[in-house]
């Protein structure tokens, strides 16, 4: 079940000189984005007519050179630095991000929370170093290319790519991938038995290769590394420390 998260605004900085970078009210975005075809939690609504809520819109591409962190900051109480937070700031009444261009995020998308988080719906291409997927819906139209791993903790939310998909895997860890061309990327679902344990582990970063896979845990494990800009991946080449950490 998805849970629409109220009380985050997704704060960016936009790199492009004809970028407009504005919120709209959620109705608005539901009629001009077409999100009851876009996104699925539009569909057990019955109006959205009479929303208070807001939508952040970047018209046009958007630059973030840090991570983008689909979370309040009350979601990231473990996070080692508070310049970490610097991209999620608490709001009232954003639900969601809409970018109308292109993508390109220096870090990690994070969605760090399992349960929910405001929906991130990419029109363009996307390029990150790498993705954590939790209880937010995330839907990318364009072309998405990652440095590093692609994960999915919990069935609570869902990830779609519409378009190819270039990583060096796609862990889920009992999450909802939606990929155009499956085969094209390594996939693993440990958790419900889908893909080579063998094959995954040989693929992992040797600081991350488990005796035994079920000992892997994406939420426990694999997050605080992405958080920290730690590689995932083998043939992963942000083996460094985030240049926030202290």
């Amino acid at each position: 079940m998805f849970l629409p998260a109220t009380g985050v605004l997704i704060c960016m900085i936009a790199s492009a000189s004809n970028t407009t970078t504005f919120t709209i009210n959620e109705h608005e975005a539901f009629e001009r984005f077409n999100l009851l075809q876009r996104l699925d939690s539009y569909h057990h609504r019955k109006s959205v007519a009479n929303s208070r809520h807001r939508v952040d819109l970047v018209d046009g591409d958007l630059h973030v050179p840090g991570d983008l962190l689909l979370d309040p900051h009350s979601a990231q109480p473990e996070l080692p630095s508070d310049s970490l937070k610097q991209w999620a700031t608490t709001s009232d009444d954003s639900v969601g991000l809409i970018v109308t261009g292109k993508l390109t995020v220096d870090g990690a998308i994070i969605n760090s929370n399992r349960n929910r988080g405001p929906f991130l719906l990419v029109l363009g291409d996307l390029r990150a170093r790498a993705l954590f997927a939790g209880g937010a819906e995330i839907v990318i139209e364009g072309k998405a290319e990652f440095e590093d791993a692609v994960v999915g903790c919990y069935n609570d939310g869902y990830v779609r790519f519409l378009d190819e998909l270039s990583a060096p895997f796609v862990i889920s860890e009992d999450h909802s991938f939606d990929i155009r061309e499956p085969g094209a990327t390594p996939y693993f679902d440990y958790f419900n038995g889908d893909g080579d344990p063998e094959e995954l582990i040989a693929l992992l970063h040797a600081d991350l290769r488990p005796d035994d896979i079920e000992e892997l845990d994406a939420e426990g494990r694999l997050l605080p590394r992405m958080q920290r800009a730690l590689p995932i991946a083998a043939s992963s080449e942000t083996a460094h420390r985030s240049p926030h950490e202290h």
